[in-house]
């Protein structure tokens, strides 16, 4: 049994290849689409829905980029 590997999941290599930030990006329209169903399903204005997704989204990227900055020399 020469070659013999440490098992890894094809999960685990495809999410190591996104760095944080990259994380961020696929996460902001996330509020937005639920926001949107909250305010098509639910009782809740469709204006309500979609403001609390541009808060989420906000505080999203504001941590992104102020709470933790990319630093020079740091992968992308």
């Amino acid at each position: 049994m020469t070659g013999r590997t440490k098992f890894s999941s094809r999960i685990a290599r495809w999410t190591r290849t996104f760095s944080y930030y990259d994380l961020v990006l696929l996460l902001v329209p996330v509020p937005f689409l639920l926001g949107l169903f909250a305010g098509i399903t639910l009782s809740v204005p469709l204006r309500v829905g979609v403001t609390t997704a541009g808060v989420v989204s906000a505080l999203l990227v504001a941590d992104a980029v102020f709470r933790n900055p990319p630093i020079n020399g740091q992968s992308a």
